[in-house]
């Protein structure tokens, strides 16, 4: 989804900063880009999503430099 896209479906104009990670939230979605941006107005400045989102990327961060070091 472009930042165009997601404007045009919420009405919200996020900085290029904020874009990323809502871009990154909704690539770890299963949902299509209506259901996220109608789900994402509700919730979309929720603390507990952009808490977990960054718990993911430690998680994802440290398991691929796991798997380089001790797999490779």
């Amino acid at each position: 989804m472009t930042q165009q896209e997601f404007m045009e479906r919420t009405g919200i104009t996020p900085t290029a900063e904020d874009f990323d990670y809502i871009h990154a939230v909704y690539l770890n979605t299963s949902m299509n880009k209506d259901e996220f941006c109608k789900d994402f107005k509700k919730h979309g400045d929720s603390r507990i999503i952009r808490d977990v989102h960054v718990r993911v990327l430690n998680y994802e961060g440290g398991f691929y430099q796991f798997h380089f070091l001790f797999l490779a």
